[in-house]
């Protein structure tokens, strides 16, 4: 489903973000990316649905090689990339409804678009959508009403209205309280699991990626640490990924 080949990303004047990433994810694989804070996860994930290239290597979903598609190509592969960000990046002066309905926006055209924003459509798919993620009550109020969980459950049904092969998540509760982020991960890759989907998140609760992911993939100054099953990683690896990148 995805692949990295000898990637790496300088910025300019400040070095290397990332540099000698090799990896790959199996379809169905729900794996976590952990490491400390500017370790390149973030750039690591923007890689993986085509909103950056690397520097150096090479990206594949789905078997495409995203910088050698042309622009209409790639965006038909980005349409099977679903990404939740850690801001939400919600519309805020619009209603739930219309927030879940731009899930679709890249498979319609210009005039069904502008049409949706005056004329609810989809209505009974949105509801179905919000009600899995337990907020079906809430279709026709003002995003701003809503609460941060509940807003990335609007997140969250937005992706499934995207209706992607991989969903990608860039720290989805950083923002939220510990027991509003144990709801939302588990919500997330139960949906995930349900239907199939490619799961990587980036997390930066340890506990919660070792409770609800298969694979663990650690960064740590730009660079690959290990790369393995959840269940094989050890209180050794954790204290050398945390521990100071002074020290690195």
């Amino acid at each position: 489903m995805l692949e990295i080949r000898g990637a790496g990303q300088r910025f300019n004047e400040a070095g290397w973000a990332l540099r000698d990433i090799s990896l790959g994810v199996a379809p169905g694989e729900r794996v976590a990316l952990i490491g400390p804070s500017g370790a390149g996860k973030s750039t690591l994930l923007s890689w993986l649905n085509g909103s950056r290239f690397p520097t150096v290597g090479e990206i594949v979903v789905l078997g495409q090689s995203l910088h050698r598609l042309n622009t209409s190509r790639r965006r038909k592969v980005q349409r099977q990339i679903g990404t939740i960000y850690q801001q939400f990046h919600l519309i805020n002066n619009l209603s739930v409804l219309h927030n879940v309905n731009a899930g679709r926006l890249g498979y319609w055209p210009l005039w069904k678009s502008i049409l949706s924003l005056l004329v609810p459509v989809n209505v009974p798919h949105c509801r179905q959508l919000l009600d899995q993620v337990g907020i079906g009550e809430q279709i026709y109020k003002p995003l701003t009403q809503l609460s941060g969980g509940q807003q990335q459950r609007v997140a969250i049904a937005r992706v499934l209205m995207q209706n992607p092969q991989i969903v990608l998540a860039d720290e989805p509760v950083s923002s939220l309280d510990p027991e509003r982020s144990r709801a939302i991960v588990d919500l997330l890759t139960q949906l995930c699991s349900d239907r199939g989907k490619t799961l990587v998140a980036s997390l930066h609760t340890v506990d919660l990626a070792q409770k609800y992911f298969d694979r663990a993939i650690a960064l740590k100054n730009g660079r690959l640490l290990f790369d393995k099953p959840m269940a094989a990683v050890t209180s050794q690896d954790l204290s050398q990924l945390y521990e100071s990148q002074d020290q690195d």
